[in-house]
């Protein structure tokens, strides 16, 4: 079993109604694995914050993934399999003026 952190700023805390949680998961466990298992924990709204079919890479266009300090949005993260004590951020880039 693994131990990861995962930490939410907005949008995504208006849908987890909380700013961080550790979740276990099996050895082995990948991003993708998470993604998945937070879009059913946290159903459509949520999923609708990470994916978008209309983009090149898919993930919406404004989704800032950080995983260990280190922020990413290629399609390769997905299959990079996490350890125990990994901490993830999501989040959504505003710009304003």
């Amino acid at each position: 079993m693994i131990v990861l952190s995962l930490n939410y700023n907005p949008p995504f805390t208006d849908i987890t109604n909380i700013h961080k949680e550790e979740l276990e998961f099996d050895d082995g466990t990948s991003l993708n694995d998470v993604l998945i298992f937070l879009s059913e924990k946290y159903g459509e709204k949520l999923k609708d914050l990470i994916w978008d079919v209309k983009t090149d890479d898919g993930f919406h266009d404004r989704l800032t993934m950080i995983i260990n300090g280190l922020a990413s949005r290629e399609k390769k993260v997905l299959e990079r399999e996490l350890k125990s004590g990994d901490r993830i951020w999501l989040a959504h880039s505003f710009f304003g003026g």
